[in-house]
């Protein structure tokens, strides 16, 4: 597997009283949004690379007392990338949660190392998630529908 991490600086960075500040996260929250949070769970959904269809799932979950993500593209690109919780930001007033890829294992994902995950609830069962690459481009964007089954 291949680690990927930001350039130190680009770390978020803990205050004094908290604040967690991150670049491009104004108001940023301290923490993760762990407990009880809304986007806990497994997500399905499809998106176009090459003009392809490809499948794509997120599982977001609590492991240590942080939110975290996995991504996993179907074939043909196979390949996962882990996310870690950075903070909130809003756009135009709706709230975005925001995650730092942090490691990828190899392949197309490799392309979205050191990026972000930018999750947006559209209602309990729904979610968009947008992908972009360390240059703010956004390869992948893909409407989620919560997994039931998982």
């Amino acid at each position: 597997m291949r680690f990927l991490k930001r350039a130190v600086t680009a770390l978020p960075l803990m205050v004094a009283g908290g604040t967690l500040l991150a670049p491009g996260l104004p108001h940023a929250q301290t923490g993760s949004p762990a407990a009880g949070s809304p986007v806990a769970g497994a997500w399905s959904g499809e998106v176009q690379i090459a003009n392809r269809p490809v499948g794509l799932t997120i599982v977001f979950q609590t492991t240590q007392g942080r939110l975290t993500g996995v991504a996993r593209l179907a074939a043909p690109m196979n390949c996962r990338m882990t996310q870690d919780y950075a903070g909130n930001r809003k756009v135009d007033g709706k709230p975005i949660m925001v995650f730092e890829i942090v490691q990828t294992d190899g392949g197309f994902c490799d392309r979205l190392g050191r990026g972000t995950l930018e999750v947006t609830l559209a209602d309990d069962t729904q979610l968009n998630a947008t992908f972009k690459d360390v240059r703010g481009q956004s390869p992948i964007q893909a409407r989620m529908t919560r997994d039931a089954a998982r």
